[in-house]
């Protein structure tokens, strides 16, 4: 496949998952490694790159300072 069809593929997967009820980050994230694994036919390159892209959200300064912030409210309204 090109990737011209593999991207027309993709938005349409993602408008049927997301019609489906599932979240739109776990919808764009499947697409996406799919995607990426078809058009560089390499799963390697395709999970190395879906590690990079959590371990780059989860070490965002709002993911510490939000729930440390309820956890605070939480200890001074007891």
């Amino acid at each position: 496949m090109s990737p011209v069809e593999i991207g027309l593929y993709s938005v349409l997967a993602i408008i049927v998952l997301v019609y489906l009820g599932l979240y739109i980050p776990i919808a764009l994230g499947v697409v996406s490694f799919v995607s990426i694994w078809l058009m560089r036919d390499n799963f390697t390159l395709a999970m190395n790159l879906l590690k990079i892209a959590v371990g780059v959200s989860v070490m965002e300064y709002t993911f510490a300072t939000v729930p440390l912030f309820t956890f605070m409210g939480l200890v001074v309204s007891k």
